[in-house]
């Protein structure tokens, strides 16, 4: 361990790495500890309740249209869509950006009354 000028140490020694079951650290003056999802993950504790399990905001008629696009977009991206050939062209081929057109993909968050699906980044 490195000494400062006056001789103390200059550097703390590393603890032991924090977990999820880890018991709560002792706060200083007798302080509530936070129960804020970001002073968690910078102290290297995660409450699991906080993020799992995700929130649904959909409404059921929401996760039916998602489901319809799922299959159809999937079967695209399998059998027509070549990423390696993307890559090595460095763009994406004519005919799949026309596949992707017709499929509705470049509609998807537009809103409604414009001709789109109205989708969300959540969606």
């Amino acid at each position: 361990m490195r000494k400062g000028k006056d001789g103390e140490n200059a550097v703390l020694p590393k603890s032991g790495t924090a977990t999820a079951t880890a018991a709560p650290p002792k706060t200083q003056g007798g302080l509530e500890e936070s129960k804020s999802f970001a002073v968690g993950m910078f102290l290297g504790r995660l409450n699991s309740e906080q993020v799992f399990p995700y929130p649904s905001v959909l409404t059921e008629e929401q996760e039916q249209t998602l489901q319809e696009l799922v299959g159809p977009l999937s079967r695209f991206f399998e059998e027509v869509n070549n990423p390696a050939k993307n890559d090595a062209l460095e763009k994406v081929e004519d005919e799949t950006m026309k596949g992707l057109k017709e499929l509705g993909a470049f509609g998807l968050q537009v809103p409604l009354e414009f001709g789109g699906l109205g989708l969300n980044n959540t969606q």
